[in-house]
């Protein structure tokens, strides 16, 4: 390679170099990440929310990464209480193993949002969730255990 060819190279390489630059700029981040020396809450193992201080180390990097990141108390409050409601609606859930996918016959029910509403209707081969129940009934025993206001505000979002 001449030196013409390397300057043509070198020419490409910045244009492309620019083109990521306004690209990179162009995307806004999906989630708030704080600046050097900003509160952010997280939920401790305990399920506590705790602040602390970006100091873009790797403990707030490892706390971003999965998410346990928030910018107000109240999001990682309500991140917390999400979680429980989730584990409590699992412990009554059947595995996602323990069904055949390739059955038609075979019901599947699952909790979902109908018009505001917290409904159980059953699929037969659509895997629209994570939790899902072998009966109708034992899905319906979870909205009234976990509680319906409780799955609509947390699961749900609304």
């Amino acid at each position: 390679m001449n030196k013409q060819e390397i300057l043509a190279e070198i020419s490409e390489l910045k244009e492309r170099l620019n083109s990521l630059e306004k690209m990179y700029n162009s995307v806004s981040d999906k989630r708030w990440r704080g600046d050097k020396d900003d509160d952010y809450y997280f939920i401790s193992a305990l399920g506590t929310v705790y602040r602390d201080t970006e100091n873009v180390k790797a403990v707030d990097n490892a706390r971003y990464d999965i998410g346990n990141y928030f910018q107000t108390k109240e999001e990682a409050e309500f991140e917390a209480e999400r979680l429980k409601v989730i584990t409590e609606l699992r412990e009554w859930a059947t595995p996602i193993s323990e069904f055949n996918w390739n059955d038609a016959a075979e019901n599947k029910y699952v909790i979902l949002l109908e018009l505001n509403e917290v409904k159980v209707d059953s699929f037969a081969l659509y895997q629209i969730s994570d939790l899902f129940f072998k009966t109708k009934e034992q899905a319906e025993s979870a909205i009234k255990i976990v509680g319906k206001e409780r799955i609509l505000k947390y699961y749900f979002r609304r």
